[in-house]
C-alpha cells in the first residue's frame, strides 16, 4: 500500500479505536462495505451495492466470440418498458426470465451469423468480420451505413411498440455481459453495453422469433429487499448510518409524495433493495450525489423506486411493469 493511501487509512483506523463502538458504527461500517473507495468519497450500502466497473464489463467480448458461452453461469432477459438508465444491472421491479443453454446458443449464434459493426462518433462505420478461429477484425465496408440505418430505425420503433429488452450473461469470474435488444418489424437490432469502448452493434432479419417468446414468458420477481429478516425500521436506520442523513431525508420525501400514493395507496413500508449499483453515495471535491433503490409497499400495491440527488431529488418507479415518473422536476425536502 502506498504512503498516500496508508496515512489516511491509518487516520481512519485511529479514529475507530479512539471512539470505540461509535467509531465502528459511523466509520467502520462504511469502511467494511466500501473498502478503499471510502478514501475517495464513495460509500456503498453493502459490498454488492458498488456499480459494475469497466473491467468487469465483457459485453463486446461476448459478441466477438472472445468468451465461451458454455461458461455462463446465469443468462437472463429483462423486459424494458422503454429506454431506462441507472436501473441495471439488477433491474428490480422489471419482468425477467432465465434462458436455457439452447435458447442462449440460438440467440448468440444468430448474432454471430448476422452483420455487426461499430459506429465511431466522427468516422466511417466499421464492419466486423469474424473468423472461424474465434477472432475478429473491423474495417470500412459498403454495407455499414445501411446496417446502421436499419439498427436506428428498429431502435426508434421500439419506443412505440415496447419491444426492448436486455440480455445479461454472468461468468464465474464475476464478469458481466449485457446486450440491449430492440425488436420491431420482425428485425432484431442489438447493442453491447460497454463503458469505455465503442459498442458492437448488429441487426438480424427475422430475429424477433428468437426474442419475442422470451419476453412473453417474463414475470416480475419479488423485489430483493435487503435484510428481509429485519424490520423496515432497522433496515432504514442501518442505511442512514452507512450512507448518511441524506438517506433519511430522501425516504421522508418519498413517503410524502402524492404521486407515490396515487400508484400504491397509503405507504406502509419503505426499505432498501439489494443489487449492484443500487444504493451508494459519492462526495468528491464539489461533486456530491446519491442513488437509492427502494421497495415501497402500499395499501393498493407495491413497486420499486429509484431516487437520485443530494439536496434535491428526482424519483421514478417501476410498478406492475410500468415506469412511472414520480417527480417531473427536482424536488427538495421542506426545511
Amino acid at each position: 500500500m502506498s504512503r498516500h493511501l496508508g496515512i489516511p487509512l491509518a487516520i481512519l483506523v485511529g479514529a475507530m479505536l479512539a471512539c470505540g463502538l461509535a467509531g465502528w458504527r459511523w466509520i467502520g461500517e462504511p469502511l467494511s462495505t466500501t473498502g478503499i473507495d471510502l478514501l475517495f468519497g464513495q460509500v456503498y450500502l453493502t459490498r454488492e451495492s458498488a456499480p459494475v466497473g469497466a473491467r468487469e464489463h465483457a459485453s463486446n467480448e461476448v459478441l466477438l466470440g472472445g468468451l465461451d458461452p458454455t461458461e455462463v453461469v446465469d443468462a437472463r432477459l429483462v423486459v424494458l418498458p422503454q429506454e431506462v438508465f441507472f436501473w441495471g444491472p439488477t433491474y428490480p421491479g422489471f419482468a425477467q426470465t432465465r434462458l436455457s443453454a439452447n435458447e442462449l446458443n440460438a440467440l448468440l449464434g444468430a448474432m454471430e451469423a448476422g452483420p455487426a459493426f461499430v459506429n465511431p462518433a466522427n468516422g466511417q462505420i466499421l464492419c466486423i468480420e469474424r473468423s472461424e478461429a474465434g477472432g475478429s477484425n473491423s474495417a470500412p465496408c459498403d454495407d455499414g451505413e445501411a446496417w446502421r440505418e436499419t439498427h436506428e430505425k428498429t431502435r426508434l420503433s421500439t419506443l412505440v411498440s415496447q419491444g426492448m429488452s436486455v440480455l445479461q450473461l454472468r461468468f464465474p469470474d464475476g464478469r458481466l455481459g449485457e446486450v440491449w435488444m430492440y425488436v420491431a418489424d420482425d428485425v432484431l437490432a442489438y447493442s453491447a453495453e460497454e463503458l469505455n469502448e465503442l459498442p458492437v452493434e448488429g441487426v438480424i432479419a427475422g430475429g424477433s422469433r428468437l426474442v419475442e417468446p422470451l419476453m412473453a414468458r417474463a414475470v416480475i420477481p419479488p423485489a430483493p429487499v435487503l435484510w428481509p429478516e429485519k424490520t423496515a425500521e432497522w433496515a432504514n436506520a442501518t442505511a442512514a448510518r452507512r450512507l448518511g442523513s441524506r438517506y433519511r431525508d430522501a425516504v421522508g420525501l418519498l413517503r410524502n409524495l402524492d404521486t407515490l400514493r396515487q400508484v400504491v395507496g397509503e405507504v406502509q413500508q419503505i426499505r432498501p433493495v439489494e443489487g449492484e449499483g443500487g444504493n451508494w453515495s459519492s462526495a468528491w471535491m464539489d461533486s456530491m450525489s446519491m442513488q437509492l433503490l427502494l421497495w415501497v409497499k402500499g395499501s393498493r400495491g407495491e413497486g420499486v423506486v429509484r431516487m437520485d440527488g443530494w439536496e434535491c431529488w428526482e424519483a421514478e418507479m417501476m410498478a406492475q411493469g410500468r415506469l412511472v415518473e414520480l417527480t417531473p422536476e427536482l424536488i427538495c425536502p421542506e426545511t
